[in-house]
């Protein structure tokens, strides 16, 4: 019954409900409506819907985007969709499907996983620190910086290391820890 009233509420004052789209005639259900011959409107309501299926589309593409691909041999971090929990694997194919890899988790099962449930790792330098490891990263990140600097005629010296985190938020020491 909550069905039927949903699919016989019109969608705004302009465009029918869903049901009516559907059949082309009013449904009854159990709420009362009023009965509107709309027959001779019929392409004014389908351009109107196309127009709000368009806006609504526009404004939801305005902030989605990929997730970068991955290449096989890859170490990455897989979702388990019953525990929530995230795995360690290692990327073995690109799937035909869109967005689907075959992952290979650290038992040796081989799951086919969305690229939604599967994140990037960084793989550790064996014998480094957490700290020379941020240095690294900030060098490679910082070295278009380096470049231009020195194009500019300031040494290196002067350009400060920094580790940034995945969103681009830059975290340097506080001063008092640079002694």
């Amino acid at each position: 019954m909550a069905l039927l009233c949903i699919r016989t509420t019109p969608v705004d004052s302009d465009i029918p409900s869903p049901g009516e789209l559907l059949f082309g005639r009013k449904l009854q259900g159990n709420l009362p409506v009023r009965i509107y011959n709309r027959d001779r409107r019929r392409d004014e309501v389908h351009a109107r819907l196309a127009e709000r299926q368009q806006k609504q589309k526009n404004y939801y593409d305005q902030h989605a985007h990929d997730l970068s691909h991955l290449e096989p041999g890859q170490d990455v971090r897989i979702q388990d969709h019953k525990t929530k929990e995230w795995q360690q694997g290692t990327i073995q194919e690109k799937c035909q499907e869109p967005r689907s890899y075959v992952v290979e988790t650290e038992n040796g099962k081989q799951l086919r996983r969305n690229r939604q449930h599967i994140r990037p790792t960084i793989r550790p330098v064996v014998g480094h620190s957490l700290e020379t490891q941020a240095r690294q990263q900030s060098e490679h990140m910082d070295n278009s910086t380096c470049q231009t600097n020195n194009e500019q005629g300031q040494d290196n010296e002067a350009v400060e290391l920094v580790y940034r985190t995945r969103s681009g938020r830059v975290i340097r020491k506080p001063e008092r820890y640079e002694q």
